[in-house]
């Protein structure tokens, strides 16, 4: 029996978010921890500057 693995991802911005999803799609037993020191999720998008 192997052990179950455990991932630590530092940042929880876009990729670290996207990572973990990605992550947990492939494996739904494993272990994800995300670290990022504001405790919250913003996603600001920047359409405005490139629609002009």
């Amino acid at each position: 029996m192997s052990a179950k693995p455990s991932i630590v991802i530092v940042g929880g911005g876009m990729a670290g978010v996207h990572a973990a999803r990605a992550l947990r799609n492939m494996d739904q037993l494993i272990d994800l921890t995300i670290v990022e020191p504001t405790g919250t999720h913003q996603f600001l998008t920047r359409l405005a500057a490139v629609a002009g």
